[in-house]
């Protein structure tokens, strides 16, 4: 009813109760994405009275859960060598090593016990959608002890589930994330808008949008099950064509400005590494390997590339034989943290400046490689390109599109926040390299909650 509220911690997400109600533990993570993570979470058990806490698990992990019998806890986390999304087990006073229910390429998360602790269930792609499955396992030990089992929700997309305490029903949710791809003309002279937006596709899970340097053609990253594609399309809605099909995350696409390869992230080989793509699907090839890189921007030149590493960047030479170590990586004192990366928006055409966010602790930041410092330029932007002046940039933030000169400081909005019936704003844009049209994507977001009865299947 509202009353007695009391602080039990400054900090954690997630948390579930463990059996005898005197702890909680929580997560030093939210999840709002199960694709979408790179890892960096522990788990902490609290005292319900705030009267203290202790750490679970160093290695990642997010969505604790409590067995019933108050033994062990459930939870998921990103592997760092392959970064597959599996579960585990931990003794909940959080001695000895985890044990793995599962390891493979499916995005297994979100798990909750049956009320009678003989059973894991959780969420999964492995499938072919987001749904339900089942994983039988031993309350004392918390090893499995056998395959998961699929138990189909009517939803494309399944998640965030409680049992009831007899176990006869549970809760789900159900999500659905579409994007609308759009292309506005852009005034660099008068800095606005110009005409009317133009649909290029509509009702897809797009992710991310790079321009080719002639600006006829864009690349994308397109969310799918099991994992992510990259796929191409020109301007007009015309010519969608898919690059890629691989059961691995491929992100972070850029056109090369010679037109001819795309290069983009992926774990294919496992870890995280920069591989490169023809723009018709063909002479896909690693690039780098040992360290992981990501987010790979091109040199206006094309004679290189810059990578996001933990604790700075990378530069790659894209002549060298592949696979191959970076040539040089650039360490980012003010910004270091050993086991971060951060994300490389955009380099300026003048190749003098790069767009950084770092993920601790994040903002916008100029880094300049004649003098290896950095300079913060916004709070939360969520992403940022170049003008052709490299002088001026565009950035996304809260929705908003805005202009700031890194020069003077001056800022303008370009366009406001947007208020739509579901959820948009600008999630993602892109600008082409004259700097005369945007590419934006518009973010609808739904979910619902659903009640499920398992009828006679009173121990599930």
């Amino acid at each position: 009813t509202g009353e007695s509220v009391r602080r039990v911690s400054d900090f954690g997400y997630d948390p579930g109760w463990s059996p005898d109600g005197t702890e909680l533990v929580v997560a030093t993570e939210a999840v709002l994405d199960p694709m979408g993570r790179s890892g960096n979470s522990h788990l902490w058990a609290v005292r319900t009275s705030g009267e203290g806490k202790r750490l679970v698990s160093k290695g990642d992990a997010v969505g604790p859960r409590w067995s019933p019998d108050g033994r062990r806890i459930a939870y998921w986390g990103v592997r760092p060598a392959t970064w597959h999304r599996d579960l585990w087990t931990i003794a909940a006073d959080g001695s000895g090593v985890p044990l793995a229910l599962t390891d493979d390429a499916a995005v297994d998360w979100g798990s909750e016990w049956s009320p009678d602790g003989r059973r894991l269930y959780f969420s999964s792609n492995r499938g072919g959608t987001m749904n339900l499955l089942r994983l039988p396992i031993d309350p004392r030990s918390g090893t499995a002890l056998g395959a998961p089992e699929p138990m189909t929700t009517p939803a494309a997309w399944t998640g965030g589930l409680s049992f009831a305490k007899d176990g006869t029903r549970f809760a789900f949710g159900t999500r659905d994330w579409r994007t609308d791809a759009w292309r506005v003309a852009f005034d660099p002279d008068l800095e606005g808008l110009q005409g009317r937006p133009v649909p290029i596709l509509r009702g897809q899970s797009l992710q991310e949008l790079s321009w080719s340097p002639d600006g006829q053609w864009l690349v994308f990253t397109r969310r799918g099950l099991p994992w992510e594609s990259l796929g191409v399309i020109r301007a007009d809605g015309g010519g969608y064509s898919q690059l890629t099909d691989a059961a691995f995350q491929h992100r972070a696409a850029r056109w090369a400005p010679d037109g001819r390869r795309i290069a983009f992230q992926s774990q294919r080989r496992g870890g995280s590494h920069v591989w490169t793509i023809a723009a018709d699907g063909s002479a896909l090839s690693q690039l780098t390997d040992g360290e992981e890189v990501q987010t790979p921007v091109w040199s206006q030149d094309g004679r290189r590339i810059a990578g996001a590493v933990a604790g700075g960047l990378a530069l790659i030479d894209p002549a060298l034989p592949s696979p191959s170590q970076p040539i040089e990586t650039h360490v980012i004192a003010e910004l270091r943290n050993p086991i971060l990366w951060g994300i490389l928006w955009s380099w300026s055409p003048d190749s003098r400046w790069l767009l950084y966010t770092p993920e601790e602790p994040g903002g916008l930041f100029l880094y300049a490689f004649e003098t290896r410092t950095v300079r913060k330029l916004d709070e939360s932007p969520e992403m940022a390109d170049w003008l052709p002046d490299s002088r001026r940039i565009l950035f996304n933030k809260r929705g908003a599109l805005v202009l700031l000169d890194i020069v003077t400081g001056r800022r303008k909005e370009i366009l406001p926040p947007r208020t739509l019936p579901v959820d948009g704003g600008w999630s993602t844009f892109a600008l082409t390299r004259d700097g005369r049209s945007i590419a934006y994507l518009e973010a609808r977001r739904e979910g619902d909650i659903w009640l499920a009865d398992l009828g006679g299947e009173r121990n599930p």
